[in-house]
């Protein structure tokens, strides 16, 4: 039972991390993909080079929170492991 706490404290941390890295890189439903989608357009009316610029800091950005919630969730499922290990003296899920 007390591996059931120990999961369910962690889930919150895991969802808050999964909603905010979504919606910073534009994920359609979110505030930024609007933003970002008139940034870019008004940028490609005036400046066509500072567009492309800017469609290549939005792919870089989207690419660096992708791999930092993977590296996070991974943290959060080695703690998971870790505390159930402890818990049961043995890995069974």
């Amino acid at each position: 039972m007390s591996v059931n706490r120990a999961l369910g404290a962690m889930m919150p941390v895991y969802v808050f991390l999964g909603i905010f890295s979504l919606s910073s890189f534009g994920f359609p439903g979110t505030n930024k993909l609007c933003i970002e989608f008139l940034v870019l357009l008004a940028a490609f009316s005036k400046y066509p080079l500072v567009g492309a610029l800017a469609i290549v800091g939005a792919i870089l950005a989207a690419a660096y929170m992708l791999r930092l919630l993977q590296s996070m969730v991974g943290l959060i499922l080695m703690a998971m492991v870790t505390i159930m290990i402890t818990a049961k003296g043995t890995a069974t899920f």
